[in-house]
């Protein structure tokens, strides 16, 4: 027996998958504190962003965004600016 030819309809094989939970978003800009950029890293089932925001010092700090609310610093979270995660100025 010969095996299909690439070409040949295998749909039954990858039967069409509907998502059983529709996906809403909105993109929007959450703003910074002061400095040039910010950054959003994760987002939980309540709507509130974590990320991170630079200062108009050129520090990064961490950020805590809430629907209402807006962007509020968490501070370094005990890193100094030497010790933390580097972020990349957008270019």
């Amino acid at each position: 027996m010969t095996p299909p030819s690439p070409t040949a309809d295998q749909s039954h094989r990858h039967p069409q998958r509907t998502p059983s939970v529709q996906q809403r978003f909105t993109v929007r800009n959450l703003g910074t504190l002061g400095g040039t950029f910010s950054g959003a890293n994760a987002i939980n089932e309540h709507g509130e962003v974590v990320g991170f925001a630079e200062l108009p010092s050129g520090e990064v700090r961490a950020i805590l965004w809430r629907e209402g609310e807006g962007m509020r610093s968490l501070g370094t979270l005990g890193w100094s600016d030497q010790q933390g995660p580097r972020h990349q100025r957008p270019e």
